[in-house]
């Protein structure tokens, strides 16, 4: 997947994508001052980096999209525990054509 045009992406090698990089400069500036308010998850591993990731961007009082289908995870329990976890607590958890969806209207 690649951004669409006016869209940021970011990659870490970390698991905490937020710490020591300028992610959280970029969402914070980008498009202008504070118009940025949710983070889009997509990645590997789902209970590790993703979950990580959208901890922190929850803690910043961002919203969270976690998308159930494309994240990979070590394994299916722990996948749709995270999912689980995610869904009850710090975002919403969606498919890519809900994301799709959404990203048209």
């Amino acid at each position: 997947m690649r951004p669409c045009l006016g869209m940021s992406s970011s990659r870490s090698t970390a698991t905490m994508p937020f710490h020591n990089t300028q992610l959280e400069t970029v969402l914070r500036n980008i498009r202008g001052a504070g118009r940025v308010d949710t983070v889009i998850i997509i990645g590997t591993v789902t209970s590790i980096c993703c979950e990580s990731t959208a901890r922190s961007a929850f803690m910043r009082e961002y919203k969270v999209a976690f998308i159930s289908d494309a994240n990979g995870g070590l394994d299916e329990a722990s996948h749709n525990a995270t999912l689980d976890i995610i869904g009850k607590v710090f975002g919403r958890v969606m498919t890519v054509a809900e994301l799709g969806n959404l990203l048209r209207s």
